[in-house]
């Protein structure tokens, strides 16, 4: 089944109400799953929210309400940064391509 995206406020919510069991956080989402009682019936127990900051006072309510959670480093860094570099790359590659392509095609005109 799919993980379910929950508000934030809905987050703060099931935390207070002892509703999540465990999370894997990565930057800032936390990717969880609910106790058994805690999801919408019928539904995935599984669940992710974007949260805003990631603080102490977050995690020591984390910690109240007994939630399992760990981080997790982000690899997907290099392969973002090179998805963003790429275009770039080929843009200036073809400029200075067209560029030495126009400089010959007018000196051949003389």
């Amino acid at each position: 089944m799919r993980r379910k995206t929950i508000s934030y406020d809905k987050f703060q919510g099931l935390v207070k109400n002892n509703k999540i069991e465990n999370g894997l956080i990565r930057g800032l989402e936390f990717r969880g799953r609910f106790t058994k009682s805690g999801g919408p019936p019928g539904s995935s127990r599984r669940f992710r929210v974007v949260l805003p900051k990631i603080d102490s006072d977050i995690l020591a309510e984390w910690d109240k309400a007994e939630i399992d959670y760990r981080f997790v480093h982000d690899r997907r860094g290099w392969k973002l940064y090179l998805v963003r570099i790429i275009p770039w790359a080929l843009a200036f590659i073809s400029l200075g391509l067209l560029l030495k392509f126009l400089t010959k095609w007018k000196k051949g005109k003389k």
